[in-house]
C-alpha cells in the first residue's frame, strides 16, 4: 500500500451518523475509497471507539453500518498499532494512549496524512495532521 490516508475515529462517526457540518466533505473521501481511487488505514482502536455509543444506546443499525464499512471496503485496512511506537509518542507528546496508538499506526503504515478533527494532534511532527473542519 503506497502512501495511504489515515482515517481517525471522528471520520467514521461523522460520515455514518451524518454530521451536519462534516459528513459532506467526508463523503467524497469515502466515495474514492469505495472506487479504490485511494487507500486508507485505520485501527482496531477506531473500530472499538466507534462502536461504544451505538452499543450503549442499543442502536444495532449503526453497529451494522460500521461493521459493513470496516469489512467490505477493499481499499480500507484495519490494523493493530505498535505498542512500542505508541509509548514513544505518548512519552514525547503526552497524548492520550488512544491518540498515541492511532498516530503510531499511521506512521508505521507510511500514511501521507492523518485526518482527524482533534486540533491537539497538530503538534505531532512525524506526519502531517489535517483537520476535517478544514476540508
Amino acid at each position: 500500500m503506497k502512501d495511504p490516508l489515515f482515517l481517525d475515529t471522528s471520520c467514521f462517526i461523522y460520515l455514518i451518523e451524518n454530521h451536519k457540518e462534516f459528513a459532506l466533505p467526508l463523503r467524497s473521501i469515502f466515495s474514492d475509497l469505495g472506487k479504490e481511487k485511494i487507500q486508507a488505514v485505520t485501527s482496531v482502536v477506531t473500530v472499538a471507539e466507534v462502536l461504544v455509543k451505538p452499543i450503549e444506546q442499543s442502536k444495532n443499525d449503526l453497529v451494522t453500518k460500521y461493521h459493513e464499512l470496516f469489512t467490505t471496503v477493499k481499499s480500507l485496512s484495519v490494523v493493530a498499532p505498535s505498542a512500542r511506537l505508541a509509548a514513544m509518542i505518548r512519552a514525547t507528546y503526552r497524548f492520550t494512549l488512544t491518540d498515541s496508538f492511532q498516530l503510531a499506526l499511521a506512521k508505521e503504515n507510511n500514511c501521507k496524512t492523518f485526518l482527524t478533527n482533534d486540533d491537539r494532534l497538530k503538534i505531532y511532527k512525524d506526519l502531517p495532521v489535517k483537520l476535517i473542519s478544514n476540508l
